[in-house]
């Protein structure tokens, strides 16, 4: 009997060393996969001074639908959004939010090539 239990539990052993690596390369493929699915957009933002101001754009900025994640560099103005795939994020709708929340849009990029293009300049 003892030996009936030792092959089992060598066996459940040997099935769990051996499946290990092969569960963690396949994690470490769908986190590629998602990262490659996701856009990064920038921006140059005038005005932002504080945390404060930050964390007003930061807000207008969450509630347009498709924008997963912002990343702001208070002392650069800089503001990198990770946008969904198939987000109807434009320029336009981006400062327009940025206006609203008192701010200026100056630079505009989408680091994925596609889908978000820089408007022409606007004169007020």
């Amino acid at each position: 009997m003892q030996k009936y239990i030792a092959k089992w539990i060598t066996a459940i052993v040997l099935f769990t060393v051996l499946s290990l690596p092969f569960t963690v390369q396949a994690q470490d493929t769908k986190k590629e996969t998602k990262d490659k699915e996701k856009e990064k957009i920038t921006l140059q933002v005038d005005g932002l001074s504080c945390p404060f101001c930050a964390y007003g754009l930061e807000k207008k900025l969450k509630s347009i639908e498709g924008i997963n994640q912002t990343d702001i560099e208070l002392n650069k103005g800089v503001v990198t959004l990770e946008v969904s795939p198939n987000a109807a994020v434009d320029s336009l709708l981006l400062k327009e939010k940025i206006n609203e929340a008192g701010f200026t849009l100056k630079k505009f990029k989408n680091n994925s090539k596609e889908k978000t293009k820089q408007p022409e300049n606007e004169k007020k």
